[in-house]
């Protein structure tokens, strides 16, 4: 892709994020992802527009998953993650994160309902 086809993508995906959410920033820890993964190469000038039937709403989270599913890791990488989680301690910092993220929650909620109003936003342009 052209270094123009990227201005022009990043122009419109902000553009059908505004649609969507009211921001052009979109939903914190959501991301639009095309449905036809092959688009890009098959049909670069629709791939750039970010049409609402092209796309799919995710969680960044199911995004990683769906990029990285089968990726392998070393027998050592998984003795280190392993190693990682023993014998943890509450350490007041510890506790102090687990506070926060109890507020995280609280903020996921909210950011789930802009998530449903957003959907429907997208059925509605999907429907026009």
């Amino acid at each position: 892709m052209t270094k123009e086809q990227l201005r022009i993508s990043q122009s419109n995906k902000n553009h059908t994020w505004k649609a969507l959410c009211g921001s052009h920033k979109g939903i914190p820890g959501m991301v639009l992802h095309h449905v036809d993964t092959t688009m890009l190469y098959r049909d670069p000038e629709r791939y750039i527009k970010w049409l609402p039937d092209d796309l799919k709403l995710m969680s960044k989270a199911d995004h990683i998953r769906l990029h990285r599913t089968g990726t392998r890791h070393s027998l050592e990488a998984k003795q280190k993650m392993s190693q990682s989680h023993l014998g943890m301690k509450f350490t007041p910092e510890h506790r102090r994160a687990l506070s926060q993220a109890r507020v995280k929650y609280f903020q996921r909620l909210k950011m789930e309902e802009q998530v449903e109003q957003a959907e429907r936003k997208m059925m509605e342009l999907r429907t026009k």
